[in-house]
């Protein structure tokens, strides 16, 4: 289950608003592009309850079409500072929603959006389309093949929005902030995400079929049994993660290719 429901800015436009709108420390959670993120429900709005939204997620699926008056005007004046956004997303077995406002210099720019079907391009999407509003920078990654486009990375995931999955964990990761600051609290959540992505990726490609026997590894290579019998089978596995299944031809040019380049 994955819940979202926060306001998005700048880091720094962020830390000065919560700092001057009340005596309680409200965590801002670093992301990258030098944006930050704070939880709808702990955004001050002086004893002002936001209806429409339930504690530590969004609005149970519902089309966001329209924003309480109380947060609309907390973050209208907040935008004054810069752009600012208000986002919600609720996934759960791959299906899900997400919805999305944009305000800028007191008065709202965009919004509100809302998609639960996700059928258009993805940099529509209301959260990426929002984030680009908010200067996010878009990073498109080689598509692993020659001659095709690159693949587009959802600002979505490229701002890190896919680190924490609920509010209380993103409480958590704005008051490492507080403790260590901006830069070295993004760079420590990055560093264990990343080492979270690769453990599963690992876990993973451990799982998969071996797309040719030890054996004809062996032949291939000219290998006698040990260690590197195992890293080609490993490599052959992770290319299929990367690219879906080979053909016995393109693993064993792959395999002569991996041997060239000095890897076994």
């Amino acid at each position: 289950m994955y819940e979202l429901s926060a306001v998005i800015a700048d880091f720094e436009l962020l830390c000065g608003c919560a700092a001057e709108a009340g005596d309680v420390p409200v965590p801002v959670a670093a992301l990258r592009d030098g944006l930050g993120l704070v939880p709808a429900e702990d955004v001050p709005l002086h004893g002002v309850s936001v209806p429409g939204t339930r504690p530590g997620g969004p609005r149970s699926g519902e089309p966001l079409t329209s924003v309480p008056p109380a947060l609309e005007a907390v973050l209208s004046r907040w935008s004054r500072r810069g752009p600012v956004a208000y986002v919600e997303a609720e996934f759960f077995g791959g299906a899900g929603s997400q919805a999305a406002v944009v305000w800028r210099a007191g008065v709202r720019q965009w919004g509100p959006a809302y998609d639960d079907e996700f059928t258009g391009p993805r940099p529509h999407w209301p959260i990426n389309h929002a984030l680009a509003l908010l200067g996010a920078v878009r990073a498109d990654q080689p598509s692993g093949r020659d001659g095709a486009a690159p693949r587009y990375v959802d600002l979505f995931h490229r701002a890190g929005l896919g680190w924490e999955r609920g509010s209380d964990a993103w409480r958590a990761a704005g008051r490492a902030v507080r403790a260590s600051g901006h830069a070295a609290a993004l760079a420590q959540r990055e560093a264990r995400f990343l080492a979270a992505a690769d453990t599963e990726r690992r876990r993973q490609v451990d799982e998969l079929p071996a797309v040719l026997d030890g054996r004809t590894i062996m032949d291939v290579l000219g290998l006698p049994p040990g260690p590197a019998v195992g890293a080609a089978a490993r490599y052959l596995k992770e290319l299929a993660q990367e690219h879906g299944p080979l053909t016995r031809d393109e693993a064993v040019s792959a395999l002569r290719a991996w041997r060239r380049r000095g890897t076994a």
